[in-house]
């Protein structure tokens, strides 16, 4: 099978295709703006990097992509701002888009998202904790996304690989049922659940992936009506579940299936009733490898979570 990109100019959007449905199947590159003045100043004072080399005045941010759902694309372009600044495990999705400067991109036309997932680049910073505690995190930031269409698809992807015989993301994606404007995502990921957030750890299984999910923006829930606070801990917020993909070795201390993979269970934090409510994770054997085990997850909305692996006695 051959997969065509298209390269999308950041002043002129122009594609040749016999039809609409010839563009669908089509994987579109979409190139990142370029690094103002200011903006190189805040990137420098980061840290900022692009496969382990300093970013320099003359770089552009790296491109978002189109991804048709019939590509088999593999995409070997460098798409992730690494900051080796870093930030405390509590930083809102506010401090973080100020404090790092990320960048405003500009999405394409609506018809040229239908039958793809907007792949934004990510921009990491690595957490750091009060206690100097040997918790490992990370934040997984999108750019700012100008426009978020009804029925748009965007995919999160660039997690970075925990320590051995952890729980890791492979990726976020989710389809949302809102119009939006400037709207950001910061995915917040640690082994453990940090105690200064006084949330009490789940009973039915040894948490060992907390991921903490954050967002700015404005949105119009409903059409021709004025725009509001972003809170995508509404599951109104979506065309349906958000799915969070994960991956796991067999290897990993908990009881097994059949087929040698853990058995892993998830839940969110309800902030009203301080408890967990469990989340079902379903494997994804389509996406094994080796000794790697996939899992889905159908959360219905973007909150915290804590993933691991289940261990007798269970109680949830």
């Amino acid at each position: 099978m051959i997969s065509l990109v298209v390269f999308l100019s950041s002043t002129t959007f122009a594609i040749f295709a016999s039809s609409m449905q010839d563009i669908r199947k089509i994987d579109i590159l979409v190139p990142g703006p370029f690094l103002d003045a200011t903006l190189f100043q805040k990137f420098a004072s980061n840290g900022a990097m692009i496969e382990g080399k300093p970013m320099n005045e003359t770089d552009k941010m790296p491109p978002a992509l189109l991804v048709s759902q019939f590509s088999t694309l593999n995409n070997k372009t460098t798409r992730q701002v690494v900051f080796t600044a870093q930030t405390f495990f509590n930083a809102t999705a506010e401090n973080l888009f100020e404090n790092y400067a990320i960048p405003v991109y500009h999405t394409p036309s609506v018809d040229l998202l239908a039958n793809k997932s907007y792949s934004p680049p990510t921009f990491l910073v690595e957490q750091k904790f009060g206690d100097k505690s040997s918790n490992e995190g990370y934040f997984i930031l999108s750019p700012i996304i100008d426009r978020l269409y009804r029925n748009m698809t965007i995919s999160i992807d660039g997690f970075p690989t925990l320590s051995k015989d952890a729980i890791g993301i492979k990726q976020i994606k989710a389809t949302f049922d809102i119009d939006g404007r400037d709207v950001g995502f910061s995915f917040g990921i640690s082994h453990k659940i940090p105690p200064e957030f006084q949330i009490p750890p789940p009973k039915s299984f040894n948490s060992s992936l907390f991921l903490n999910i954050d967002y700015l923006g404005k949105v119009s829930v409903k059409s021709n009506t004025n725009n509001i606070e972003a809170n995508f801990s509404d599951s109104r917020y979506f065309h349906s579940s958000p799915t969070i993909t994960l991956i796991t070795t067999k290897s990993l201390n908990a009881k097994k299936l059949q087929d040698g993979c853990p058995v892993i269970s998830a839940g969110v934090f309800d902030e009203q009733t301080k408890k967990w409510k469990k989340v079902v994770a379903t494997r994804e054997e389509l996406l094994d490898s080796l000794d790697i085990c996939a899992y889905n997850l159908y959360p219905g909305h973007y909150s915290k979570f804590a993933v691991g692996g289940v261990v007798p006695p269970i109680q949830f």
